[in-house]
């Protein structure tokens, strides 16, 4: 099976955006924190995308939550 394209994998992971700035919100102190937060996220996420085309959602969290 051919690999997903790069750009389709980060289109498909930023339809969580809103889903992964709910969850920085509730797991920090004030929305600075929480943005701060989503940007690392975001950094990570192309720095070292997931391995599998599924992974999104819950490899998200982990990532967000790490």
């Amino acid at each position: 099976m051919d690999p997903m394209p790069p750009d389709t994998r980060i289109e498909s992971l930023l339809a969580h955006a809103g889903w992964v700035q709910a969850l920085a919100r509730s797991l920090s102190r004030d929305q600075a924190s929480a943005d701060d937060l989503v940007q690392q996220t975001w950094v990570r996420v192309l720095e070292t995308p997931p391995a599998a085309r599924s992974a999104s959602g819950g490899w998200l969290a982990t990532v967000v939550r790490n």
